[in-house]
């Protein structure tokens, strides 16, 4: 059963251009306006996927896989509705990735797909993502991955990948702004990012077998949702995905 207080979060979330404040402005990766839904099977190990053209992302489409990786009861759930990326968890360990690379395939990623898009146009700094929901179980942490690909070498051997720890509640009210910035993506190790309630997220750095991306050329992106360490049914509620500038 999906809780009641993540059904009313996720439809009742709109105008998600009110999270980015001036003096910063952003471009859009995803609106998550583009409906889509995928649920793993309710199997141990088997990995479901699902593509979807996506006018609001960027390579005109995402892609989302579910894994239920642990025994329980339930489903891992991935959905985009309503200008936010909703993802539930039933009492077993479970992972979820949406992807962005510019391809129709959902069952791998093209490394090379978008092309080589230059992030730092117009001064951008960071990649933003906006936190809506997260139940924070039995005090159980989930962790949100953010890997940017360099479309400079097709086989994925060259990218960035930051870990961000969601380690307490949070409901609102509004969406609260994750801001990872490009700086982050450039050297491997440990660091951390504002929350709510002035705390911080604990972040982890980790680079390819080639080194980091050259974030003026991404060729994919994927943004995962692990809740392999967590058997406590975890909800979480993420809203549109950018890039950021200041003015």
């Amino acid at each position: 059963m999906i809780p009641v207080n993540y059904l009313k979060r996720l439809l009742s979330i709109s105008a998600a251009w009110l999270l980015f404040g001036v003096p910063a402005q952003a471009l859009t990766i995803d609106t998550f306006q583009d409906s889509g839904l995928l649920s793993s099977s309710t199997s141990v190990g088997v990995t479901r996927t699902l593509h979807m053209p996506a006018s609001g992302a960027v390579g005109g489409g995402r892609s989302f896989l579910a894994t239920k990786t642990g025994t329980g009861i339930g489903v891992s759930r991935l959905e985009a509705a309503a200008g936010a990326l909703g993802y539930t968890q039933g009492a077993h360990a479970g992972v979820a990735t949406v992807t962005w690379d510019g391809d129709a395939d959902p069952s791998s990623v093209k490394y090379n797909g978008l092309g080589g898009i230059d992030f730092t146009q117009d001064g951008a700094s960071a990649f933003q993502l906006g936190l809506s929901f997260f139940d924070y179980p039995f005090n159980q942490s989930i962790q949100v991955i953010l890997r940017v690909y360099d479309a400079g070498k097709s086989d994925g051997t060259k990218f960035s990948q930051v870990a961000l720890t969601l380690n307490h509640y949070f409901d609102g009210p509004g969406s609260f702004v994750i801001e990872v910035p490009f700086s982050l993506l450039a050297t491997g190790g440990a660091g951390s990012v504002p929350a709510p309630s002035n705390l911080t997220y604990a972040t982890a750095t980790t680079l390819g077998s080639n080194g980091a991306v050259d974030i003026r050329k991404v060729g994919a992106i994927t943004l995962t949702v692990d809740g392999t360490s967590n058997a406590k049914a975890p909800d979480l509620i993420l809203t549109p995905f950018h890039y950021e500038w200041s003015m």
